[in-house]
């Protein structure tokens, strides 16, 4: 989003210790506001409440003041800006912008001596240095004499009026600024002053290339399902992460391939050349086949349902871990529940789940993440598939892990 000027309001009082000015029309939630007070008399200004002050001169018989702030979501209907006695004269102009994220670079009220004689004469508004592109440039100055009329030549005016004027202009790339002028149209020998800021536009937002050629490829992520097909020549691919499926593609030429994790179901088609394969991991069923020429194939994990099929050629294969041996027990299951599946947490709750198993189920015991039993009980053992129903907590804020062990320890 590019920094735009938007709208104006220039007012003015007389014999008032306060000013009031109009809101600039449109203002919305998050657009900029600059206020001008411009006062006589010695007067001492008030920084409002929800603004900032910029700069100010506090010193001479006339006093200016900057402020600034970003718009609310209720904004009132004008703003009030006040003094500290009755001046004879007050200014005030509010400024309106869009798209701005700060303020990048800026100089304070500066006075500058005039022009001995001319009753028309151009004073420098000074060069601002900005780190970031697409930069919107305001200038603004007072004059010294009631009678000045201040206007901005190589500037789009903003205001061009009695005792104070303003303008801009857009600069496109980073750097110095081209010196701006502000032209005073007043009578006799006159000073004034001026002040600038930039206004920069937020920064833009990250470009996803999906091919990098010795460095790294990212898929992404995804919230529900997730279909990649990416290339990394030499460096690193990593096809992202599906929360409900996923369906993968990718090759890596001497680097690393990660197949992804997903959380429902996994499907795993990779290639690595003389580099390394992850076939991922599923918490629910997983089918992979993957192929690593002299380097390493990892099959992946699957705590619930698992197919593989996997070729390594004169490296190291390993197909997965499906059981462990523990202290009086032959083999153990790991089960997990994710939490982001239980929407509220359940006390004694009872359910089935049913994993790829060969083996005995003599002395069947579950148990929590803890070690402590839990209720169990084998509902059914046929064509390989194991259902055995559990009774326990279950928690919506952390994976809940549960322990299936058959067999005496031989």
């Amino acid at each position: 989003m590019a920094v735009a000027y938007e709208s104006f309001t220039h007012t003015t009082a007389a014999s008032t210790t306060s000013i009031t000015g109009t809101k600039p029309s449109g203002t919305v939630e998050g657009d900029f506001l600059i206020a001008v007070h411009y006062s006589r008399n010695n007067d001492v200004q008030s920084t409002p409440s929800g603004w900032t002050e910029h700069s100010s001169n506090t010193a001479g018989f006339e006093k200016g003041h900057v402020y600034y702030k970003f718009a609310g979501g209720s904004e009132p209907a004008s703003y009030t800006f006040s003094g500290s006695v009755s001046a004879s004269n007050r200014w005030l102009l509010l400024m309106r912008f869009s798209g701005v994220a700060s303020i990048n670079d800026s100089y304070g009220i500066t006075t500058i001596a005039g022009a001995d004689g001319s009753d028309d004469y151009v004073f420098s508004a000074g060069t601002l240095t900005t780190t970031v592109d697409n930069c919107l440039n305001v200038y603004g100055g007072f004059g010294l004499l009631l009678a000045s009329t201040i206007t901005t030549p190589a500037l789009t005016a903003i205001s061009s009026g009695n005792k104070i004027g303003a303008g801009y202009n857009t600069q496109a790339s980073a750097g110095s600024s081209v010196e701006s002028k502000l032209r005073w149209n007043g009578g006799g020998s006159e000073s004034g002053m001026v002040f600038a800021l930039a206004l920069a536009p937020p920064e833009p937002p990250d470009v996803f290339d999906e091919t990098a050629s010795g460095g790294a490829d990212a898929g992404g992520t995804s919230t529900t399902s997730f279909v990649a097909y990416s290339v990394g020549a030499g460096g690193v691919v990593a096809a992202g992460e599906a929360l409900i499926g996923g369906s993968v593609g990718e090759i890596a030429s001497g680097g690393v391939v990660a197949g992804g994790t997903s959380l429902s179901t996994k499907v795993v088609n990779v290639t690595g050349e003389d580099g390394v394969v992850i076939g991922g991991s599923a918490l629910v069923d997983g089918s992979q086949s993957v192929f690593a020429s002299g380097g390493v194939v990892g099959g992946g994990i699957a705590t619930v349902t698992s197919n593989q099929t996997i070729a390594v050629g004169g490296g190291v294969l390993c197909s997965g871990t499906a059981t462990i041996t523990v202290a009086d027990f032959y083999q153990r299951t790991m089960i997990t529940i994710p939490a982001s599946v239980i929407d509220e947490d359940l006390n004694n709750f009872m359910f089935i789940v049913a994993f790829a198993f060969s083996g005995t189920t003599d002395n069947l015991k579950a148990t929590n993440e803890g070690g402590d039993e839990i209720a169990s009980l084998v509902r059914q053992y046929t064509g390989g598939v194991l259902h055995v129903q559990l009774q326990a907590d279950l928690s919506s804020t952390a994976d809940n892990i549960f322990y299936i062990k058959t067999g005496l320890s031989t």
